[in-house]
């Protein structure tokens, strides 16, 4: 493309130069022929690219021959294009093998400028700072990007904005940050406008992740570059959703913060190695990654959950994401499904007594019997409302596992007391979580107080009081009695006795006397 300049000298425009556009630091840079040092973020090499060339358009301000241009109108790959480098010569249609794609960051100025003014010129600007500078009088609000042109044509005064001049200013704004200055140009109205519409363009927003913007020499480094765009990139998506329907009524469970690796194969998904990324499931058990596809035949990526959410158990299979072109929304990712096993908690009783000298080895005291209810909430302990599950201690007071029950708060609740105990009126608050598996259960201790100890009454009489009675020669006091807890032991008059008391006379009992 040859350019001829109309120039137009003017100190206030001079001043207004000031925008400088500074390309970010990248990964590495290439020399074209012209020896320029030209930046970029990684390479490909190899490379196939489809060059097609349409129309030749001039554009410019018309009445000014002086001040026009000419260019092809390419595409690469069916892609949009522009030559990039604007005096150089442009290439031939055609398909050029064996190239070396030169790939942009997202960020990189050159990007912006050819996605948001090639590409996609009509995206509505949310930011103001991404609007045309208010030194230059206008009065029509920017919405697009496109804007920004219309008003920096009508700042020229007599360029009208149309589809050629465009396509003209935005192949401009590209080459000066491509090539640089060119040092013939002189300080005009025409360099100020490129200036003034570059400082714009670095503060336009990063072109879609789906997306990179890249260049390749068709005919050599000597010649031409040619800028283009492809998609290189889907999404690929998780749905993750409970086994039980009734997971979302309890806050113990949740579909959020599984976590799922993504590999290149399912050997390295089933072992944990080699692990590409990661992708985290929202409130909606969604979860979503962009993933390279390869060109169109798409590409499998091997998935495999880390981490399970809160209430679930880990899900062992191996998903295959096939993601492919066309998927560049959320909306279109290739998804898999993964419907986890919510878990669920056990609780058993451990029953003492508060008394064991008393209790142990005594008959007439059991463990073995206590009934407890599992309740939903207090009112309905108090009062054996709904009842989730009855739970009943053996001779050891340990009582049968639980029912599977969600996990979450839950109140226990004695409903019968076993032999020789008074029924417990306290209500227990358990809360179950995914430490409380059958096999190591929600152990609640609990401690039954016996319900009193017992007393003997001893009345000792005279079995001929028409001889004892009145006569000093007898006395019902003093008599000792020993207390056995079995016939065997009272018989031998064992020294393993309960207890020894002596009978002391009660002498408002007539002719009697008590030992207690």
């Amino acid at each position: 493309m040859k350019k001829i300049i109309k120039t137009v000298f003017s100190l206030t425009l001079v001043l207004m130069m000031l925008a400088v556009c500074v390309l970010p630091a990248l990964a590495a840079s290439e020399t074209q022929g012209n020896g320029r040092s030209v930046d970029y973020s990684t390479s490909v090499s190899g490379v196939t690219v489809s060059l097609g060339k349409g129309e030749i358009i001039t554009w410019g301000q018309p009445g000014y021959t002086s001040w026009a241009s000419n260019t092809g109108v390419y595409t690469a790959n069916g892609k949009k294009a522009v030559c990039a480098w604007a005096d150089a010569n442009g290439p031939s249609a055609g398909t050029y093998t064996g190239l070396t794609k030169y790939v942009l960051s997202g960020s990189d100025p050159r990007a912006k400028a050819f996605y948001w003014h090639i590409v996609n010129p009509n995206a509505t600007i949310s930011s103001n700072s991404a609007k045309w500078s208010s030194n230059y009088s206008h009065t029509k609000t920017c919405v697009t990007y496109k804007d920004n042109l219309e008003q920096a044509l009508a700042w020229l005064d007599t360029t009208p904005y149309d589809d050629d001049n465009h396509y003209g200013v935005s192949h401009a704004v590209i080459d000066r940050l491509q090539q640089g200055r060119d040092p013939s140009w002189t300080s005009s109205d025409w360099d100020t406008m490129i200036d003034h519409l570059i400082t714009l363009v670095n503060r336009y927003p990063s072109i879609p992740e789906t997306d990179r913007v890249y260049y390749v020499y068709p005919d050599g480094k000597n010649n031409q570059s040619i800028m283009s765009i492809e998609e290189y990139k889907g999404y690929g998506k998780i749905k993750k959703t409970s086994s039980d329907s009734q997971t979302k009524y309890f806050s113990a469970y949740s579909l959020e913060g599984a976590v799922y690796g993504v590999y290149g194969n399912d050997s390295d998904a089933r072992n944990d190695t080699n692990r590409i990324t990661t992708m985290t499931t929202d409130s909606n058990g969604e979860a979503y990654v962009l993933l390279q596809h390869n060109g169109e035949n798409g590409h499998y990526w091997s998935v495999k959950e880390l981490t399970p959410s809160r209430g679930f158990a880990l899900d062992p299979t191996v998903f295959r994401l096939y993601v492919k072109p066309g998927m560049f929304y959320k909306s279109l990712a290739a998804t898999e499904n993964s419907t986890e096993p919510a878990l669920q908690g056990h609780i058993q009783i451990h029953k003492t007594s508060a008394d064991p000298s008393l209790t142990d080895s005594n008959a007439n005291y059991s463990l073995e019997g206590a009934v407890y209810g599992i309740y939903g909430n207090e009112e309905d302990a108090l009062n054996d409302g709904y009842r989730f599950d009855t739970l009943t201690t053996d001779a050891n007071g340990i009582s049968n596992l639980s029912t599977a029950l969600y996990f979450g708060t839950y109140c226990v609740k004695e409903i019968t007391a076993p032999r020789g105990y008074d029924v417990d009126d306290s209500v227990y608050t358990v809360t179950l979580n995914s430490e409380h598996t059958q096999s190591s259960p929600y152990i609640l201790n609990v401690q039954d107080v016996p319900n009193g100890a017992g007393q003997i009454k001893i009345i000792k009489s005279s079995a001929n009081p028409d001889i004892t009675d009145g006569s000093s020669c007898y006395n019902l006091e003093g008599t000792t009695y020993r207390v056995y807890d079995n016939q065997a032991d009272a018989e031998a008059l064992s020294d393993s006795f309960i207890d020894e008391n002596t009978l002391t006379v009660n002498v408002a009992a007539a002719g009697g006397g008590t030992v207690s």
